[in-house]
């Protein structure tokens, strides 16, 4: 657990006795009521896909924060055409256990007009502990199909509204959809 830029800890003598406190008062943290350890939910993913012939590549990550906003960032890069763009992602909708829906603002892109539309996107994680699991990594080889990820919608809605596009296999890469973890009572 990452202490915030604004927790400091200083380290004089005796340092092993602040060492301990400091460690004591993490795992405490994790059991104080309203703290919790469980992980947040987030997705992330990077990779390529091949659509209409042409390789796109990609990367994202976005994470939804305890107060319930969303901050992350993706890129797509068309390699055929030199397209590019950079998202900042405020929006995650987790339709199942190993799909989410993600939107944000177009904040940069070699295509004229689209800075400041909303693009939108789906991600589909076929390694989830709801989905099958294969150590692999889902390549063309293994048993589990790759990871997908959907054409990027550029001008519509955020992700809280239908999203119907389809999603396509990755060539290469790893998508990961972490929903909301409950925490089990002790």
């Amino acid at each position: 657990m990452a202490l915030p830029k604004e927790v400091v800890i200083i380290m004089t003598t005796p340092t092993t006795v602040r060492a301990g406190l400091s460690a004591l008062l993490m795992v405490a943290l994790g059991f104080l009521p309203g703290v919790s350890a469980a992980s947040p939910p987030s997705a992330t993913g990077h990779g390529s896909l091949m659509v209409n012939g042409n390789i796109r590549t990609f990367t994202f990550s976005a994470i939804q924060h305890h107060d319930g906003k969303v901050k992350g960032q993706a890129d797509l890069h068309i390699k055929a055409t030199g397209v590019t763009i950079r998202m900042d992602i405020d929006c995650l909708n987790f339709v199942a256990p190993n799909r989410v829906v993600v939107s944000g603002m177009v904040k940069k892109s070699s295509v004229a007009n689209i800075e400041g539309l909303t693009g939108t996107f789906a991600a589909l994680d076929n390694e989830t502990k709801a989905g099958p699991k294969d150590k692999r990594g889902g390549t063309k080889d293994s048993k589990k199909p790759p990871d997908e990820l959907s054409q990027l919608a550029v001008g519509g809605l955020s992700c809280q509204f239908p999203f119907s596009f389809g999603t396509i296999p990755l060539e290469h890469g790893k998508i990961e959809v972490r929903p909301e973890e409950k925490r089990k009572p002790k």
